[in-house]
């Protein structure tokens, strides 16, 4: 990865089918984007050779938090885009009020996080081009 000034993180890039699913594993700008399997994705995801964490944040996408239970969502907005767990995965819990009363609030906050996040991947990708 390209040195972008960002947090520390290690990125995944999963190939299933259809989506590209890219997971950010740590930092404020933890989550998952989704993207479409198409050639210009192909392209800036797998022939560049110094892609950053900012270039990735460019491209939008889907977007789902890592905030307290995000798996139990995760895979109800996985599962919505025909993207399946493992056969023999057991699913999560579901949450109870007080549980979503504090993801709710946590939300609030990551969603914040992101939106400044992805402004500032904006700057710069612009400078660069």
């Amino acid at each position: 990865m390209k040195d972008d000034g960002s947090d520390p993180t290690e990125i995944c890039i999963f190939d299933f089918g259809e989506w590209f699913v890219v997971e950010f594993f740590r930092g404020k700008g933890s989550e998952i984007r989704l993207f479409p399997n198409n050639s210009k994705n192909q392209q800036i995801l797998f022939g560049q050779h110094q892609l950053s964490v900012k270039q990735i944040r460019c491209l939008g996408g889907d977007t789902h938090d890592h905030v307290y239970l995000w798996q139990y969502y995760c895979c109800q907005w996985l599962r919505s885009r025909r993207i399946y767990p493992n056969p023999g995965t057991q699913p999560s819990q579901t949450p109870t009020e007080y549980q979503l009363t504090e993801r709710r609030r946590k939300i609030l906050r990551w969603e914040t996080d992101i939106r400044r996040l992805e402004e500032e991947a904006r700057r710069y990708v612009t400078k660069e081009l």
